[in-house]
């Protein structure tokens, strides 16, 4: 079926409300991942960002929810203020068709 039989065939099912379109079907990423971030407000300056940043690192409570998720499976990483904002806004170009396809508006 091709990408756009399949948004038809969600459109369909959709306005007869008998079921939900999966991610496959909207053409969707095939990948995806729960993440967790330590966001600050928009132009804080480098020096609080690095100073949040190491603090966040080296404090013990992030690495016991570190080695926690560990045992459960997850890959952690740590990453630099500048690789994080890399890592948001790709995740956030990935996502972007999904979301305006499916015409979702915030509440």
């Amino acid at each position: 079926m091709s990408a756009y039989e399949a948004k038809a065939r969600c459109r369909h099912l959709r306005h007869r409300n008998t079921a939900a379109c999966s991610c496959a079907e909207w053409s969707a990423p095939n990948k995806s991942e729960a993440w967790f971030g330590v966001f600050g407000p928009a132009k804080l300056p480098d020096e609080i960002v690095s100073k949040l940043n190491n603090a966040v690192i080296n404090n013990a409570v992030i690495n016991a929810l570190t080695d926690t998720r560990m045992r459960e499976g997850a890959s952690p990483a740590v990453l630099t203020p500048a690789q994080f904002a890399g890592f948001v806004r790709a995740d956030i170009e990935r996502w972007a068709p999904v979301v305006r396809s499916s015409r979702a508006k915030p509440d």
